[in-house]
């Protein structure tokens, strides 16, 4: 957890409000909460110490779903085999891993880049859309922005995923906007 967070009176051991401190751990599990889903999402929107103790469950529980993911048997199986296959100098430098590489399917013209790289030139214009609009739609993005759908939304979920987007779901429709 952050040392620097400003203190509060009704702060919880881990930085954030009391009053939600369940409710976000809930919000990241996709379990049901006491506190309206509605008041927990505007009190995200203004609370940084909440917000930062939003980002620390959701990183909490990627891993616990990592672990939980390599702990399938046909998952462990596969990589247990290899090592195995590995370790006993069975393998030549052209058998891969068993995951799928891209450089199998790239054309002699082609260039492998990450998603970072595709896309990291458009974030800053739907940073600046959505800090420009506040809430945007998540259907209205592209022609808000400006961009084509593909990369509006590529350069969206590159935002979400270093935590600079948040994006909350309701029943008939999806809204983006900036933590602050």
């Amino acid at each position: 957890m952050k040392t620097q967070r400003a203190k509060n009176k009704t702060a919880s051991p881990s930085g954030g409000c009391k009053k939600y401190e369940l409710a976000i751990t809930n919000f990241v599990l996709g379990e049901e909460t006491k506190i309206p889903r509605e008041e927990l999402i505007n009190h995200l929107r203004v609370c940084a110490n909440c917000q930062e103790d939003l980002k620390e469950w959701r990183a909490t529980y990627a891993v616990m779903r990592a672990k939980e993911y390599d702990s399938r048997p046909e998952v462990k199986e596969k990589w247990d085999n290899f090592l195995k296959e590995l370790t006993a100098g069975k393998l030549t430098s052209k058998e891969k891993a068993p995951v799928t590489t891209c450089q199998n399917h790239i054309s002699p013209k082609g260039k492998i880049v990450s998603v970072e790289e595709l896309f990291s030139g458009q974030t800053g214009i739907v940073r600046k859309t959505i800090g420009k609009h506040g809430i945007v739609n998540f259907d209205e993005l592209p022609a808000k922005s400006n961009l084509p759908p593909g990369i509006a939304y590529g350069a969206m979920v590159l935002l979400a995923q270093k935590n600079e987007l948040c994006i909350v779901e309701h029943k008939d429709h999806v809204d983006l906007f900036l933590p602050r």
